[in-house]
């Protein structure tokens, strides 16, 4: 008889081969093995995971990591050197091993630091600087004088070192003033940087206005106008005159507070006459100031000081007046003015000219301090410390041309 393999074309497996399958315990998963195999690591999530001993090294590697001392330290730090200027600012010292090299200069605080050892070599160095700047700077004394108009005179209060200029009736009238300086080279490339005036310009109370005339650098042909309005140029070039090498400076205070200037205040007026080639005519370059007259005024004025940087007609100069006014602005730039080129027989300032209006008015004048560089290729310390400690009275400026008188 046939063995039966399929019932309607659908295939029969033998009951001892279906029973032998099914008791295969090889071949089927209980349970419990399923729940162990489904508990453990999926192959690709094991290649991603490190060795734990590996793990635990680089976590206890301090130089790998930060402390959170460490980035509060870091957090506060500044995120550059400089700033988008490109300045720097430093919180505490900087010190050096090597030269320090400041092309630009350095700009020191006026506010007075601690005394230290430092800061006591600081000083002695500056105060040796300034010994030095003395040194150079050579004594004009008072000689002689001249009187142009019958309303002037003079007394010789200390001989050579002070004097007063009097005004004592209301014609016009001019001192002249000579200068001399034994201790300035002769004819030689002296190196002249400016000066210091010591002029107390006038009594408390006198309302009438003071000028002060003088040149700077070299000419011999020049026109004196003495004993004539305050507006008259008391030195100015003759006809004929084109001299490269002078300025006529000067310098008109007046002693009537003006209320309608910004502000209120004493004027001050500053020409500078000088000769331009490349136009070749005569030019006046004229400045006009105001003294505050909160807690000053020009009775307060104790020195004129004009100064230049160098010998060179193309950088800067300057005229301050001193004030001891109750006031901190004490140092007052009154105009900006055009350096001289020295020359080789010039020997300074040697005369001053002094009018004065009214009548019962005087001014004190002392003997000058000429300046001169250490160097005679060397910039004017004294014009740098100047312009650092002013305070800049000037208003208003102006140019025009000047015909001269004769």
């Amino acid at each position: 008889m046939n063995k039966i393999t399929s019932i309607n074309g659908i295939l029969l497996t033998p009951l001892d081969e279906w029973s032998g399958h099914v008791e295969n315990e090889i071949a089927h998963v209980t349970e419990e093995e399923r729940s162990t195999w489904n508990a453990k690591v999926d192959a690709s999530a094991l290649s991603a995971k490190a060795d734990a001993s590996s793990f635990n090294a680089h976590k206890e590697d301090a130089a790998a990591h930060i402390t959170a001392k460490e980035r509060e330290t870091w957090n506060g730090k500044q995120d550059k050197l400089t700033d988008e200027a490109g300045n720097m600012t430093l919180d505490g010292d900087l010190s050096v091993a090597s030269t320090i090299n400041a092309n630009g200069g350095i700009n020191i605080p006026l506010a007075a630091s601690p005394n230290t050892p430092a800061s006591a070599v600081n000083r002695l160095c500056s105060l040796g600087m300034a010994a030095v700047t003395d040194a150079f700077s050579t004594q004009s004394f008072l000689s002689a004088f001249t009187l142009y108009g019958n309303s002037v005179a003079v007394e010789q209060t200390v001989p050579g070192w002070c004097w007063i200029l009097r005004k004592t009736a209301a014609a016009n009238g001019t001192i002249q003033v000579n200068l001399i300086s034994p201790f300035l080279g002769v004819c030689n490339y002296s190196g002249w940087r400016g000066f210091v005036l010591p002029i107390a310009l006038g009594n408390n109370g006198s309302r009438n206005a003071r000028k002060l005339t003088f040149f700077v650098g070299t000419t011999d042909n020049l026109t004196k106008k003495t004993a004539e309005d305050l507006d008259m140029f008391t030195l100015s070039p003759a006809a004929g005159n084109t001299g490269t090498f002078v300025r006529f400076i000067d310098v008109t205070f007046y002693q009537i507070n003006d209320s309608t200037t910004t502000p209120a205040g004493y004027p001050v007026r500053v020409r500078e006459l000088l000769y331009n080639k490349s136009e070749a005519k005569w030019v006046v370059y004229e400045t006009n100031s105001v003294i505050p007259s909160f807690n000053t005024a020009p009775s307060c004025n104790m020195f004129l000081s004009y100064q230049q940087s160098d010998t060179s007609s193309s950088i800067p100069a300057g005229l301050w007046i001193g004030s001891n006014g109750y006031d901190a602005r004490r140092l007052l730039r009154i105009a900006d003015l055009h350096a001289v080129t020295d020359s080789f027989n010039w020997m300074g300032v040697n005369s001053l000219y002094w009018d004065c209006e009214g009548y019962n008015s005087h001014s004190y004048v002392g003997a000058m301090h000429q300046m001169t560089a250490p160097g005679y290729n060397q910039q004017n310390g004294a014009y740098h410390a100047f312009t650092s400690l002013e305070t800049r009275l000037i208003q208003s400026t102006s140019t025009y041309d000047f015909t001269p008188y004769e």
